[in-house]
């Protein structure tokens, strides 16, 4: 599988991310400019590292796995991508 996905980086040659992490919570984040075939963890200093998605996936920002790409419909990824806010939490929950 490794091998598979290194290859398919190939696929990407010199390639520029335009994604910014900066004024995000940490999470996974579809990349639109690539047609959701990218995705960004977003770490809690704004540091974004990159991930592929096998041949014939996406990225669902619904689910936040990579998914079928006929289930996936990318323009409407920063929809969900508030979803990264209730996963990942800082603060504890309080008690009513």
């Amino acid at each position: 599988m490794l091998l598979h996905l290194a290859k398919r980086w190939e696929e990407f040659p010199d390639v520029e991310f335009h994604f910014d992490c900066s004024d995000k919570p940490i999470g996974f984040y579809a990349d639109l400019e690539f047609d959701c075939k990218i995705f960004h963890m977003c770490d809690a200093y704004g540091r974004r590292v990159p991930h592929i998605c096998a041949n014939d996936t996406a990225f669902n920002q619904r689910y936040r796995v990579c998914d079928w790409e006929y289930n996936v419909n990318c323009a409407d990824s920063p929809n969900f991508y508030y979803l990264n806010d209730l996963t990942y939490e800082t603060e504890p929950p309080t008690k009513a």
